[in-house]
């Protein structure tokens, strides 16, 4: 069952208009257009927050730089049976 509640909002004139245009151009109702981009801004609000906790965590574990120097040390025993060579055109 779906339910729904009615919240009534101001909001700038110019705005309105904008939102006026939007909707009538997607073929929507007012309400159908407020919930979609109020579920769009939420989602992407909530994406934003796990970017940022990604990126906290990263730096606070491997995100100090460490990992270049043993990534190129080991780089070339990784690559010394590979076909490929440097300079080779594929």
């Amino acid at each position: 069952m779906n339910r729904t509640e009615k919240v009534a909002i101001s909001i700038p004139k110019d705005l309105y208009r904008w939102v006026e245009r939007q909707r009538r151009a997607k073929g929507q109702s007012r309400s159908e257009f407020f919930c979609k981009a109020l579920e769009e801004a939420l989602h992407r609000d909530a994406e934003s927050a796990r970017e940022e906790q990604y990126r906290t965590a990263y730096l606070r574990s491997k995100g100090k730089g460490d990992e270049v120097p043993w990534a190129a040390a080991t780089a070339p025993s990784a690559f010394r049976d590979s076909p490929w060579r440097a300079g080779d055109k594929q």
